[in-house]
């Protein structure tokens, strides 16, 4: 049990940050100015693009560098930022500190929209289908929920999902399925929020 009579099912494993950066101009200045902020506020996380592929415990403080592939005009919200940055770690104050200083560091070229989270262990499935699904998945290779539901500018959850290139129509028609309603009824209960392309890189 854990602590006041819970289970600890509801545990949050670690916390993240989901930053979404968006320049004000597409000038060499902006970007050198985005690129050192990045590289200033990830000193003492581990690069999760060096993931060495086992299944060994990594570190919990992870900064990940990801980037757009695609263009950017006429996009609004996080769908128009280039550069986003996914970070982990065990205290969320941690975290919070981190967004200070990298708000400091752009402030002048860049809005931020920042998005928290808490990976939990899984609550809503049998050990059975978490087995099916988990077990085989392939280990990475190198290269706050809410206190309640449907509040203002929040999410119930986050998707954030990785695959090849070779990968991506699979994928496309994975989320196609899910928002036909003839296969699955239950959506026409969700409220898709935005979504946000891009590939994992080490550094922008």
């Amino acid at each position: 049990m854990g602590t006041n009579g819970q289970n600890g099912l509801g545990t949050n494993l670690t916390f993240t940050k989901f930053l979404f950066i968006l320049a004000y101009r597409d000038d060499a200045a902006t970007l050198l100015k985005i690129r050192n902020a990045g590289s200033n506020i990830s000193r003492g996380f581990f690069n999760d693009y060096d993931a060495d592929g086992t299944r060994d415990p990594q570190p919990q403080e992870t900064i990940q560098f990801l980037q757009a592939d695609g263009p950017s005009e006429g996009r609004q919200g996080i769908g128009a930022a280039r550069h986003v940055i996914h970070l982990s770690a065990n205290y969320r104050p941690r975290l919070d500190e981190v967004v200070t200083d990298l708000k400091r560091r752009i402030d002048g070229s860049a809005d931020l929209i920042e998005l928290n989270g808490a990976e939990r262990a899984a609550r809503y499935t049998s050990a059975e289908m978490h087995n099916y699904a988990y077990k085989p998945a392939l280990s990475r290779l190198s290269g706050r929920n809410p206190d309640g539901y449907q509040r203002p500018n929040e999410f119930d959850f986050i998707t954030y999902f990785e695959c090849t290139d070779e990968n991506i129509p699979v994928f496309d028609q994975i989320c196609r399925a899910l928002r036909d309603e003839r296969q699955n009824p239950e959506w026409k209960y969700v409220l898709e929020g935005p979504e946000w392309r891009g590939k994992r890189v080490l550094r922008w």
